[in-house]
């Protein structure tokens, strides 16, 4: 006994073991800490997540016990939740995105040491993700562009928008005014929306002819548009990865044109008075044009980045030209926006023809 005792008193004594934080804890604590690392909009994006949808799960759950397992159950009950409740169930995309951060903050705290390891030490169940295919075709994108010089189609759908206003009394003046109704399409303030619509039509040439992400085009400077070597060249705001991208002679004329304006600023898109180009406004007009265009079906802003990819892929550039230009990591990512055209499809086509003999009358 007097020899264990000795022993006992040479060896150290061993620290109790972590005790790990709960994840609302751990978020309130860190969070702030966290974001210091992070873009302005993965921030928010963390932050929503965390806010809307963690924190209501996992808020009181010890850090430790946030498991692979955990997650993909949650998965699986929130999906049988939102059928139960009739509500539209949530894209593969948005999904997957919930789970990859948590598991992000969770590995932060592995980084800070309140957790001494991951407790994800299993695979997380991926959702099926859909692919976008919402690519403009060569017909669409000259008709989305000349929608811009359309000023007959423009006041056409102002008249066809058009409603006469209520002559109601107003005790604050003398006789009755017309409340309710619609912008004329004949009068000045139609002309002024004309003026800021048709004046759009630059950047979304630079846009379709860059790939470049809405955020970039409006935080694009002068200084990033290097004449001399015939490129653009920046630091995207998402991915914080520097990309050149070669200035095309439809691109340069844009550009040209819009350093020509009266009013030009740091930016290269900047409104009429030199304050930066809002995105309510880019997004009405884009809105407008699809309208004037005819083109009814889903497309997004972010679709003409796909329709950059797409066009190049077309042309027959390879995945690896293709993703240094949009600044891709992988050639995964770039596989996704890089989808060929039916000019892919006819050029098969024509093959198969002088190959086997005859012709399509399909042309």
């Amino acid at each position: 006994m007097a020899t264990f005792r000795e022993r006992v008193n040479r060896e150290p004594a061993q620290p109790p073991p972590l005790i790990a934080p709960t994840f609302e804890e751990f978020y309130d604590r860190y969070f702030p800490l966290i974001v210091e690392g992070l873009s302005p909009s993965t921030a928010k994006d963390y932050r929503l997540v965390a806010e809307r949808c963690l924190l209501k799960r996992f808020g009181s759950w010890r850090l430790s016990d946030i498991t692979a397992g955990a997650v993909n159950l949650w998965i699986r009950e929130l999906k049988l939740e939102r059928r139960a409740a009739g509500k539209r169930p949530l894209a593969g995309a948005t999904i997957n995105g919930y789970a990859n951060i948590l598991r992000a903050l969770v590995n932060y705290a592995v980084r800070f040491d309140v957790l001494e390891e991951s407790p994800f030490k299993k695979r997380l169940e991926r959702e099926k993700v859909n692919r976008p295919k919402n690519e403009l075709s060569d017909r669409e994108c000259a008709a989305f562009l000349a929608a811009f010089d359309d000023r007959e189609a423009f006041v056409a759908d102002l008249r066809a928008k058009y409603r006469r206003g209520e002559v109601v009394p107003c005790e604050r003046y003398p006789t009755p005014r017309v409340f309710g109704g619609s912008r004329r399409w004949d009068s000045e303030a139609a002309n002024d929306i004309w003026e800021h619509f048709h004046a759009l039509k630059p950047f979304f040439i630079v846009a379709l002819t860059t790939g470049l992400r809405l955020g970039d085009l409006c935080r694009l400077t002068w200084k990033d548009v290097r004449w001399t070597e015939g490129w653009i060249q920046l630091v995207m705001e998402k991915t914080e990865r520097e990309v050149v991208v070669p200035i095309s002679a439809a691109c340069e004329a844009a550009l040209k044109e819009c350093r020509a304006r009266p009013v030009v600023g740091e930016l290269v898109f900047v409104d009429e008075v030199g304050a930066p180009l809002s995105v309510t406004r880019i997004r009405r007009g884009f809105a407008l044009a699809k309208k004037l265009a005819g083109i009814t079906r889903k497309v997004r802003f972010h679709d003409l980045r796909h329709t950059y990819g797409s066009s190049l892929a077309s042309d027959g550039l390879s995945l690896a030209i293709i993703g240094k230009v949009m600044g891709h990591a992988s050639q995964i990512t770039t596989a996704r926006y890089a989808r060929p055209d039916t000019r892919v499809f006819e050029a098969v086509r024509e093959a198969l023809d002088r190959r086997h003999g005859g012709s399509s009358d399909r042309r």
